[in-house]
């Protein structure tokens, strides 16, 4: 039986990876992602506790703009991508560790097909809160601040009374004020559906659910990146 304990560290370290936490510090488990700075980086779960779901894993990774989950368990190593629930595949530890740099060649070769990846997703969020600007005839450079005032709502404890105590959101995200006005216009019911949206894609590929710790955490700089571009 091998040990999983250092696994995510010892990968890191022969693959010239930096280990960072997937989840912040208060998530149970040992999940990683291990990064390369580009496209090469993957989420690696060596939580033996945890009862690998693909559809879960998937979602992990989706919202943290990632294309592989790598779960390992004492003796073997399942590896799925986001895009394609079929592409699950396993294969015995000692093989993968044996010839580590081969398998994360493999990775980097297994690219993603379907391009509805997380920051295209939520820059069509970003697309639709413009619109709701336009028809409301708000100005449209509140539409960055509406977009963290949503993903602030879903950050927030209670995502249900978020939309309806929104200066809360202010104070505890640190949000700008100026601007809170025009997220109030849209009304409850839109901001609810914007939530809803946001959470559950119609056009994935799969049934995947995103989750805003991980967009933010990992998938951030992308999204404010493109929408300012936009």
């Amino acid at each position: 039986m091998k040990d999983t304990e250092n696994t995510a560290s010892d990968w890191a370290e022969k693959l010239g990876l930096v280990d960072v936490p997937l989840f912040s510090s208060l998530h149970a488990g040992r999940h990683s992602v291990l990064l390369d700075g580009g496209r090469g980086s993957f989420a690696l779960s060596t939580d033996t506790s945890w009862q690998f779901d693909p559809d879960e894993a998937a979602s992990w990774v989706w919202s943290s703009d990632l294309a592989h989950h790598v779960r390992i368990t004492e003796e073997d190593i399942t590896i799925s991508r986001w895009d394609d629930p079929s592409a699950v595949r396993r294969w015995s530890r000692r093989s993968v560790e044996n010839k580590i740099e081969t398998f994360y060649d493999y990775l980097l070769s297994d690219a993603v097909t379907n391009r509805f990846d997380v920051v295209e997703h939520s820059i069509d969020v970003f697309r639709r809160i413009r619109s709701y600007l336009y028809e409301n005839r708000l100005p449209d450079e509140s539409s960055i601040h509406i977009f963290l005032h949503l993903i602030a709502s879903m950050l927030s404890e209670n995502d249900q009374n978020a939309h309806r105590h929104p200066a809360e959101l202010v104070n505890d995200f640190a949000l700008d004020e100026q601007h809170l006005e025009a997220f109030q216009r849209l009304g409850r019911d839109t901001i609810a559906a914007l939530i809803e949206q946001f959470r559950l894609p119609t056009e994935a590929p799969r049934a995947l659910k995103m989750i805003p710790e991980l967009l933010v955490r990992h998938a951030g700089g992308t999204v404010f990146q493109e929408a300012h571009f936009r």
